[in-house]
């Protein structure tokens, strides 16, 4: 397997999952806040360290949902052109 479609795949998903815990943050706030309530992953003990108490607000997910989409939309094409 090429090592740039790994890459291209990583980064997909790791765009996918911030899309998907972004859309959760709006479309489900209560059940979001449970979740961050007890962090379990690496990113949620990273974002929790670095951001506080804001990964529970609306805006959190709405960067997230962001920065998920830039990563999918932007990352893979930068990767095919070099």
């Amino acid at each position: 397997m090429n090592a740039s479609r790994l890459v291209v795949g990583a980064t997909r998903g790791a765009g996918l999952a911030l899309v998907s815990d972004g859309v959760v943050g709006l479309a489900v706030p209560g059940q979001r806040q449970q979740t961050w309530a007890t962090p379990r992953g690496l990113w949620r003990k990273g974002a929790r360290k670095a951001f506080g108490d804001v990964v529970s607000s609306p805006a959190f997910a709405v960067a997230e949902l962001a920065v998920g989409l830039a990563i999918i939309a932007i990352v893979p094409r930068a990767i095919d052109r070099s």
